[in-house]
């Protein structure tokens, strides 16, 4: 008999069956899927899958129909339903990532969250929710990774008064406080810091002032200048 276009689409019917499923709708010996293609129906879509949209059954079912009149009349009409089916899958999943994107935001897991924006923003690039909240769990991220430095700074200056390397100390403070300028912590700890340096720096010089009178036999100056440097750091 005549045949004209609905063929090809039955025939990509047949190519969309097999990529959603792994199977052909029709299968056996040539006689047999003859007699297949004429007579019996595919099997459901329902037969090899769990977790699909059920829009997709319908239009399976009007690509493989077997009277060419129940088909689709044209490629665009199948695109059409197939695009639309896209769409609504698309809003779906769109949807679904950006109530987990606000859940995790909310548990501060900012990091996981970005990554759920970002899946979102690659199927939806105009959706400015999930962009707006891009920007802000960035800026969150951004914060906690200060906050991190700061304190491996704040460890780094700790170690480096213990150990009496001021320099060191006065350093990784300054580098803090660069990364949290308004933190008043830091500022205090970066005086005292200052302050200990200073006061370490006057006891040294005392020392040497000390030692130079001792070598030319003046105890008492010596003992007097000791005495001041003591007075400084009860501890030292």
């Amino acid at each position: 008999q005549h045949f004209d276009g609905r063929s090809d689409i039955f025939a990509t019917g047949v190519m969309l069956y097999l990529l959603l499923t792994g199977q052909l709708p029709f299968t056996g010996e040539d006689m047999a899927v003859a007699q297949k293609l004429v007579n019996e129906p595919h099997p459901p879509l329902s037969t090899w899958l769990s977790n699909y949209p059920r829009a997709l059954d319908s239009i399976i079912d009007r690509a493989l129909a077997k009277d060419p009149e129940a088909r689709y009349a044209s490629a665009e009409e199948f695109a059409a339903d197939l695009h639309s089916l896209g769409d609504e899958l698309k809003k779906a999943q769109v949807t679904e990532l950006l109530t987990d994107a606000e859940r995790l935001t909310n548990e501060e897991q900012f990091g996981r969250a970005r990554e759920v924006l970002l899946q979102l923003v690659a199927i939806d690039p105009q959706h400015t929710s999930a962009r707006q909240m891009l920007g802000v769990v960035g800026q969150n991220l951004a914060r906690m990774q200060r906050a991190e430095q700061v304190f491996q700074l704040l460890a780094e200056a700790e170690e480096a008064l213990a150990s009496s390397r001021y320099a060191e100390a006065l350093g990784s403070l300054d580098q803090a406080i660069k990364l949290d300028p308004e933190n008043e912590e830091l500022k205090a700890r970066l005086e005292a810091a200052r302050n200990k340096k200073r006061r370490y720096d006057e006891i040294g010089t005392l020392i040497t002032q000390a030692d130079s009178l001792r070598d030319r036999g003046d105890l008492t100056g010596a003992m007097n200048v000791v005495e001041r440097a003591i007075s400084l750091d009860q501890t030292d």
